[in-house]
């Protein structure tokens, strides 16, 4: 593995970080300069923070480019310093999805979308990617977050409330099997590798 920080200088131009400033980008790549891990910190003190497993959110996502050594080659750190930062910078990872027991009872949803995160893995199964994205009105970027939230049972961190009602997960917070309900993360599971 290899690592590099370089500093940019310019602001993102992307909606939700064009007036965060200038930014550090910690990259660790493998040989060919494939990146692995990223993290990007702000002047503002917000950062942001991908990998192979969490690959993009709607702030940003982890680079599909490989690096180029003339543009990095000066800026090679070492594995300890990339580790360090990477470690005490903690991120809030799916910023798009929330809980309020104000909206659907607390389950997991998009953010001002009034439908949870289990029936857009159930609508995948039950149809196809394509036929959720345009009957949703949802990005793939959208789709991807709720179908990785749902496989990693991130409903089960936090807040007590809130597992969708087609999870057994559900179920079994209120001590009852109901119809229709199934292993949602299971499902996210299959779909992940089917479409994405």
């Amino acid at each position: 593995m290899k690592y590099f920080k370089k500093k940019w200088t310019e602001s993102t131009g992307e909606e939700w970080t064009n007036n965060w400033g200038e930014s550090m980008f910690y990259f660790e790549t493998d040989e060919q300069l494939n990146v692995e891990r990223q993290l990007q910190q702000f002047e503002n003190g917000k950062f942001l923070k991908y990998d192979t497993k969490y690959l993009e959110d709607k702030f940003g996502g982890l680079s599909e480019v490989s690096l180029d050594l003339e543009g990095f080659g000066d800026h090679e750190i070492s594995k300890e310093e990339f580790d360090q930062i990477w470690k005490e910078l903690d991120y809030d990872q799916f910023p798009e999805i929330v809980k309020t027991k104000e909206v659907l009872r607390g389950q997991p949803r998009l953010e001002e979308h009034t439908f949870s995160v289990g029936e857009i893995v159930g609508a995948i199964n039950k149809k196809d990617l394509k036929s959720v994205l345009l009957d949703f009105d949802l990005s793939h970027q959208q789709v991807r977050q709720a179908v990785l939230y749902c496989q990693w049972k991130k409903c089960s961190t936090g807040d007590s409330f809130g597992f969708c009602h087609n999870c057994t997960l559900s179920g079994k917070q209120e001590n009852k099997k109901l119809e229709k309900q199934e292993d949602n993360w299971k499902i996210a599971s299959e779909l992940l590798q089917r479409y994405f």
